[in-house]
């Protein structure tokens, strides 16, 4: 992945949670009833979501390619399931997930249209898939591209519309929520 997550991984949740960026919670409130859910969190790094979702009786698996990020997952929570790969190709057998999440990590992911093609593929009948982001458009989303940019990150943002367009190729409905100004979380079904 990247020289930002694989240099900075100790210091990612801090930097989240300065910055009030870290919205496990909101995510939290878009699932409601987690118990018993298999749930692949996409991007998860350091696992502060995997491990409230775990807390809540969830099975949680972490798809990220930042080893140094997972380790610090896997310290937060034994029972977090960690792959270390990319998500255009996802090793996980057809219709077997109840939800997919991408909180924070779509931006980060070059191949958009092959991961969202695999969510679907791993996807329950009727599962659902979360992705929060950042409006490219907004103030903070500019910030952000900007630091992730000077971290030598390869980012591709996407507006709102540019997510319903995309997302709508793939799953049967979906809604986008803006969460504020510079935020938004768009949840399908499969």
């Amino acid at each position: 992945m990247s020289y930002l997550f694989k240099f900075y991984s100790k210091q990612y949740d801090k930097f989240m949670k300065k910055f009030k960026l870290d919205k496990n919670d909101i995510i939290i409130k878009a699932i409601k009833d987690t118990y018993g859910l298999k749930v692949l969190d996409i991007g998860g790094g350091t696992g502060s979501l995997a491990k409230e979702l775990i807390s809540l009786g969830a099975n949680v698996t972490i798809l990220d390619p930042e080893i140094n990020m997972t380790k610090i997952a896997k310290e937060k929570s034994k029972e977090v399931k960690i792959i270390n790969g990319y998500s255009d190709n996802i090793p996980i057998r057809d219709s077997s997930i109840d939800i997919v999440i991408m909180r924070d990590s779509f931006h980060h992911i070059s191949k958009k249209e092959e991961t969202l093609q695999e969510c679907k593929r791993v996807l329950k009948k009727d599962g659902k898939i979360i992705i929060y982001e950042f409006d490219k458009k907004s103030f903070i989303g500019k910030v952000i591209f900007i630091f992730e940019t000077l971290c030598f990150e390869r980012i591709k943002m996407l507006t709102i519309n540019e997510m319903k367009e995309l997302t709508y190729k793939y799953f049967k409905s979906g809604e986008i929520i803006e969460i504020s100004k510079y935020e938004y979380i768009y949840i399908g079904s499969k």
